[in-house]
């Protein structure tokens, strides 16, 4: 029988400004109940200099949450945003946003991260610029890799943004090889180049952890397994083959201008549902 632990996505912050998400205990605590194993923290509603600076007062209490009630804390996921761009060709505003990093990991380093999930970049207008950001992206998650024991996981992109293909994904990966901490988040819904199952083979065992949720092959849509186009069985196959261990964590739409998505339970029922089935099938 085939099994990975159940994690789901939660946001620290609200919105606009480095301020908690008064969701997040009361998630935690529904989480707890429903019996995830895991949780991975967004910080990504936290953009500008002053937005991360504040931030700094604000993690350890968000983290000491999610300690208290016994559950790993898998992955901690950065802001991203032009803000927050890893391939800037600009040297002085990568230094200051490696910097950033170096501060927010510090803080964060203390409860042990699986993982760190990071962005690529942003989008490229011009593809001549294509190389070299892909190159300034291997330059950032080198620099990364030195300020902690945990995972750097780079995520695959959609659209035009650098690592939106598994052959872009190939060769960052072949560039920081002598960093044993660096390792990718395979991000399902981001999938529209490749199919997800294939891309999970290519990668393998490069593959450090997940972010599950489906779309429709036209763009990102971060819905529910089964309510897109991919092929959950297939995946689930593909991810067994490579010996994939780790966390089945959940990034669905939880809630957009106050209107929810889905809730906790429908996570809890998908996941439990998605791995019958493909148990059931293998017997």
């Amino acid at each position: 029988m085939y099994k990975l632990r159940l994690g789901t996505s939660l946001k620290l912050f609200t919105r606009y400004y480095a301020q908690y998400n008064d969701n997040f205990p009361k998630q935690l605590d529904e989480v707890k109940k429903l019996g995830f194993d895991c949780v991975d923290v967004d910080f990504c509603t936290i953009y500008g200099r002053d937005e991360i600076l504040k931030s700094h007062d604000l993690i350890p209490q968000g983290l000491e949450w999610v300690k208290e009630r016994g559950l790993q804390l898998n992955a901690i996921h950065f802001p991203f945003s032009s803000q927050r761009d890893y391939s800037s060709l600009d040297e002085d505003f990568r230094a200051q946003l490696l910097q950033d990093t170096k501060e927010m990991m510090s803080i964060a380093n203390v409860y042990h991260p699986y993982a760190y999930v990071v962005h690529a970049g942003t989008g490229v207008k011009e593809i001549e610029e294509r190389p070299l950001r892909l190159q300034k992206t291997c330059d950032s998650l080198i620099q990364m890799s030195k300020y902690t024991d945990s995972f750097i996981c780079v995520e695959n992109m959609v659209r035009n943004v650098v690592m939106n293909s598994v052959a872009e994904q190939k060769e960052v990966i072949a560039k920081v090889r002598s960093c044993k901490n660096v390792g990718f988040c395979c991000d399902t819904n981001h999938y529209l180049k490749d199919r997800a199952e294939d891309a999970i083979r290519a990668l393998g065992r490069d593959i450090k952890t997940l972010h599950i949720s489906d779309h429709d092959y036209i763009d990102e849509r971060h819905v529910m397994p089964k309510d897109g186009k991919i092929d959950w069985m297939n995946v689930l196959a593909a991810l067994e083959e490579i010996g994939y261990q780790g966390v089945f964590n959940y990034e669905v739409k939880m809630e957009n201008e106050g209107y929810v998505y889905y809730q906790l339970e429908d996570i809890k029922k998908n996941y439990v549902e998605l791995f019958e089935e493909y148990n059931q099938r293998k017997a």
